[in-house]
């Protein structure tokens, strides 16, 4: 299985974290996030072993699988006033999402939503791998 690896400061956190973030590039999951502070980081990288930190673990569940993606479209009431639309979009998009897919909850794309109650939405499914292929 191929992967990344992503080192970054924390500029929210004073520039004096560290996060580690790891990734599968076959599904495109973030599922590891790692932080801790600078002073451990360096005794990290210079040999020291269990230095403590913040973890955070995610999408286990489809790490190793073949992200799929596709788009679907519906509408809303052309009515639904402007600061609902996205709440609106996503509880319909639930039910029109097939399923073994998850409808993403991002509508910000110029394109997402029009003035008419169109949408268009991401879907993502994970399928495993066909045998053989890693």
């Amino acid at each position: 299985m191929k992967g990344g690896i992503t080192v970054s400061r924390l500029s929210n956190k004073g520039d004096t974290w560290i996060e580690i973030s790891i990734e599968d590039n076959t599904s495109g999951i973030c599922f590891v996030e790692f932080s801790m502070s600078l002073d451990d980081f360096a005794r990290a990288v210079t040999g020291c072993g269990g230095v403590p930190g913040d973890m955070f673990v995610r999408g286990l569940e489809n790490v190793g699988k073949k992200r799929e993606r596709d788009t679907i479209r519906y509408t809303i009431p052309k009515d639904t006033p402007f600061d609902q639309r996205k709440e609106v979009a996503y509880e319909e998009g639930l039910k029109h999402c097939p399923e073994g897919w998850i409808l993403s909850a991002y509508f910000g794309a110029s394109d997402s939503i029009d003035y008419n109650g169109n949408v268009k939405a991401d879907i993502v499914r994970y399928v495993d791998l066909e045998e053989g292929v890693k």
